[in-house]
């Protein structure tokens, strides 16, 4: 019976053990999983790659493979459409990089995973988001000119949160190594993505949302430890911040349309009237 697994979609394998014994399974290779010895699993979780932990309810074989197989297609969408964003690229590559990763996230496990880390971290200094836009409306690659347009749009929410995260973290965690497992956390269920999008477009109603939402999260609460009350405290730094500004959010592109984000609907887009007004 398996006991705990870790998956990387970077690497395409997947650690997992099973009655004391560590065997590693490749998605690569159809064959049974192969057993390790204890320093190839330490090489494994220490290699840098990001892992992904399954539920005891999930943890057999077949999910495991089934999982394996999503993160590594999810793993590679984020690296082609960083690629679109890679202006060193002649635009005849990054065209062809963009158009692969819009057939990747039509699986919606995968669209939720690239959104959730690109709309949770700045992008570096120097990167070409607006032709990375133009190229996606020019080869109908939708739903990564929407992404991308967000990106655009929330650039300086996105800057907010980080830096507001930042100043708050040490009034939550004890070491800086719970403070990037929390961070990792909320990076991969989307909390990010969403207090970003709610903060990008000042529908303070959806950032309430987000806390409630997210702050039920049994998987949050074994990392956070208090997830409801350092969401709560988040939202609190966001939204003074926010009316002390009281910046208006960029409108978004009405060339690209397609689904609204999932954290606008679920509130139906109702704004704060000081940022709206402001």
């Amino acid at each position: 019976m398996i006991q705990e697994a870790y998956i990387s979609g970077q690497l395409g394998k997947a650690l997992y053990a099973d009655n004391g014994r560590y065997f590693v399974l490749d998605i690569d290779d159809q064959a049974e999983p192969v057993e390790c010895r204890p320093m190839d699993v330490s090489a494994f979780l220490n290699f840098g790659a990001e892992l992904k932990t399954l539920p005891d309810s999930e943890l057999n074989l077949v999910s495991l493979r089934s999982e394996l197989a999503t993160q590594r297609r999810a793993n590679h969408a984020l690296t082609l459409i960083v690629s679109g964003l890679d202006d060193d690229l002649d635009d005849e590559t990054r065209a062809s990089a963009i158009e692969s990763a819009e057939s990747l996230v039509e699986q919606d496990s995968v669209r939720r995973f690239v959104r959730a880390r690109m709309l949770a971290k700045p992008l570096p200094a120097g990167t070409d988001i607006q032709t990375a836009v133009d190229i996606a409306i020019r080869t109908d690659a939708t739903t990564l000119g929407i992404l991308y347009q967000n990106i655009l749009d929330y650039e300086e929410a996105i800057k907010l949160l980080n830096e507001t995260w930042a100043e708050a973290t040490a009034d939550y965690f004890s070491s800086s190594e719970r403070q990037v497992e929390a961070e990792n956390k909320l990076t991969d269920l989307g909390a990010f993505a969403e207090m970003v999008t709610a903060v990008g477009t000042g529908n303070l109603k959806a950032l309430n949302s987000v806390v409630v939402t997210y702050g039920q999260m049994p998987e949050l609460n074994r990392v956070l430890g208090r997830a409801t009350v350092i969401l709560n405290d988040l939202k609190t730094r966001l939204t003074n911040k926010l009316v002390t500004t009281s910046s208006k959010p960029k409108k978004r592109d009405r060339q690209l349309r397609g689904e609204p984000d999932d954290v606008i609907e679920s509130s139906k887009s109702v704004r704060d009237p000081k940022i709206e007004n402001a």
